[in-house]
């Protein structure tokens, strides 16, 4: 599917904004130009927002993004001004911190579309929200009316928008209305969990792409109907939490942790195929990027850049477990450290652009977001920065 014929599905963005997970056109590279790698001394603004691992997402001069406040016992969707922080309107419902070994707080990023915001949250209800004054416009509980049930983390995926339609992983994959929240179609229980599907285009169909603890499955976007099943469950844990990358129309790429490691799957036949698999790429997180051919993202621990024939070009370490999005030929690195690393976006060698010490905390594993020349970053204990990387210029 080309950018073109994508954007049309997605949310649109005729001006700076990042609307949703993985951003305007799903693939977590901005097209934005003319940035600095060397972000100005101190943030513009910061806030607490709340526990959790939800990103932002951007539009029309606003911020949205999901948190748990321990204090009071709820998950909350707030609302900021992007430009100074300060909050608008904060949605708020009970909830626990559901820890698990992995901090606990919310997992799922908002996404925006012709001034309506929906929210997905762990225990498995979707809202659509007023953006503009954060009035509950509809709600619907996928697992207390349609048996979705969460296990293990709850449910990690963030909801997609589709033309007239949101979708969502939740077991099943969901198909809504975007006005009502009626149920379109649903399929039977894929067992995808943490993962936000991916729009694609196969075989002359809008189709989407998810990823499940059983593999990749591809489903007609119309219907619901399974196009395509390719397995990737290697052993008893399996987590699937990274988005598909859409390569091209035939070919998506997925990569999952805990022994998994990565494949190129061809999907243009009767059956899916792997044109390779490889060990040297497995994504327990954000998921890579892919930029001029070549995928970029964590195997575990360690940053890596492999090309399209699944070769390692270059690695390093010393980041710990992170996040990356991608923008103007660079890549976005919030380290395991709470850095912010600004890396050429080249297979020929790791070369850093800029360094610096943003956040403090444990867990640092929701992605960068750039809009209008800001970086904005989040770390897991609910700390969100707002850095000033526009051009000196600019600033």
């Amino acid at each position: 599917m080309s950018l073109l014929a994508l954007a049309l599905l997605l949310p649109q963005d005729n001006a700076a904004s990042w609307p949703c997970w993985r951003g305007a056109d799903g693939t977590n590279v901005s097209r934005e130009s003319g940035w600095s790698s060397a972000g100005a001394a101190e943030p513009l603004w910061k806030a607490q927002v709340g526990r959790g691992h939800s990103s932002v997402a951007i539009q029309g001069g606003l911020l949205f993004t999901q948190g748990f406040d321990e204090e009071h016992g709820v998950d909350r969707v707030s609302c900021l001004d992007a430009l100074t922080g300060v909050e608008r309107w904060r949605h708020e419902y009970p909830a626990e911190l559901d820890a698990n070994n992995h901090g606990g707080g919310t997992h799922c990023t908002p996404a925006l579309g012709a001034g309506v915001v929906y929210s997905f949250e762990r225990r498995g209800v979707l809202r659509a929200l007023d953006a503009a004054s954060g009035k509950l416009l509809w709600q619907r509980d996928l697992a207390e009316d349609f048996g979705a049930r969460p296990t293990d983390y709850g449910f990690g995926s963030s909801p997609v928008l589709a033309g007239e339609l949101v979708l969502v992983n939740a077991a099943k994959v969901f198909a809504l209305e975007r006005g009502s929240g009626e149920v379109v179609w649903e399929t039977s229980d894929l067992g995808a969990y943490y993962s936000t599907p991916a729009l694609c285009r196969v075989g002359g169909k809008e189709a989407v792409a998810s990823f499940a603890r059983p593999g990749l499955n591809v489903l007609e976007l119309e219907s619901g109907a399974v196009l395509a099943h390719f397995p990737f469950k290697k052993g008893e844990t399996s987590v699937s939490a990274a988005t598909p990358v859409v390569v091209d129309e035939r070919r998506l790429f997925i990569s999952a942790g805990y022994g998994h490691g990565a494949a190129l799957v061809d999907v243009s036949g009767a059956q899916p195929v792997a044109q390779w698999e490889t060990k040297a790429m497995r994504t327990q997180l954000s998921g890579v990027v892919l930029v001029d051919g070549c995928f970029y993202g964590f195997d575990e621990t360690v940053l890596k850049c492999l090309d399209l024939e699944g070769k390692e070009r270059w690695r390093t370490r010393g980041l710990g477990m992170g996040a990356l999005s991608a923008a103007d030929g660079r890549l976005l690195v919030l380290s395991g450290n709470g850095e912010l690393v600004v890396v050429a976006a080249k297979p020929d060698t790791y070369t850093e652009l800029a360094r610096a010490r943003v956040l403090n905390g444990s867990s640092f594993w929701a992605s960068p977001a750039l809009c209008a020349g800001r970086v904005y970053v989040k770390s897991g204990e609910g700390e969100l920065l707002c850095l000033d990387h526009r051009a000196p210029g600019a600033r």
